[in-house]
């Protein structure tokens, strides 16, 4: 359990970005609450960002009973998943914020786990790469070859930014992080490699720790389109961060 008491922060946002997910998310969101309820003991908020649906996705959510801690943020029209967990992080009142994807890949526990980390980190990365992490059940084979692929291209450009930038769990410090993600350019799935650039680069601490991942089915990435557009957007992201370091007078040199 996250003991915030044994803390600095004493609060938590939990940001799922939401595109097309009215199937999964009523499911999601009930447990999402009842566990946060069973395992936080300090405060904390759920800010669901819908990222232009089409399929009634921002109705669930109103369909919830108001509280005060299921947060819905509606941007109307579909902007990317990088833009709607901008958006979330903006408005999330906790000391600490949480990306969480919407099909809750790893349990409640894991992301109160990450939290604590934040003791000694600003950044705290899932990783489903490292030693000690597991798939249950695992993703399907092609899934695999192609976040290998990903990986590997992603290295090729010089970015080296964790082990597995894409994972959909992360956890920070609210205050350390907004300067970097007011920073982040890309709306979409390179977000996360352009997030994790800037905040090494800014001198933030970040750390990896594995995580239990539970593959789910009906995901509205499209994986072949997605990460070609992706390693486009990140290979013309690379000269401005360059420039922007030059510009700073940084001594490190290249993306990553």
């Amino acid at each position: 359990m996250y003991d915030q008491s044994a803390d600095r922060a004493s609060s938590i946002s939990v940001v799922v970005p939401a595109y097309n997910e009215s199937r999964r998310l009523g499911p999601a969101l009930d447990q999402l609450v009842a566990d946060l309820d069973r395992l936080c003991t300090g405060a904390w908020q759920v800010v669901v960002v819908d990222d232009g649906s089409t399929d009634g996705t921002a109705e669930v959510v109103d369909r919830r009973p108001v509280d005060g801690r299921v947060l819905l943020v509606t941007s109307g029209r579909n902007q990317g998943k990088g833009a709607a967990l901008r958006q979330g992080a903006a408005v999330a009142s906790g000391d600490l914020v949480a990306f969480l994807d919407a099909d809750l890949p790893v349990p409640v526990a894991t992301v109160l786990e990450m939290a604590a980390a934040t003791a000694d980190a600003d950044l705290v990365l899932g990783s489903r790469r490292l030693p000690g992490s597991t798939y249950d059940p695992p993703p399907p084979w092609a899934r695999r070859l192609g976040s290998w692929g990903f990986l590997t291209a992603v290295s090729a450009m010089g970015y080296q930014p964790s082990s597995d930038p894409q994972c959909g769990v992360k956890v920070f410090r609210r205050p350390a992080l907004q300067p970097v993600l007011a920073a982040v350019e890309n709306d979409r799935f390179a977000f996360d490699v352009e997030l994790i650039a800037r905040a090494r680069r800014a001198g933030l601490r970040v750390t990896e720790v594995p995580v239990p991942w539970r593959y789910v089915s009906g995901s509205s990435v499209r994986p072949v389109r997605d990460a070609a557009v992706t390693l486009r957007d990140l290979f013309r992201l690379r000269p401005r961060l360059q420039r922007a370091e030059q510009t700073a007078g940084s001594s490190v040199v290249g993306p990553g």
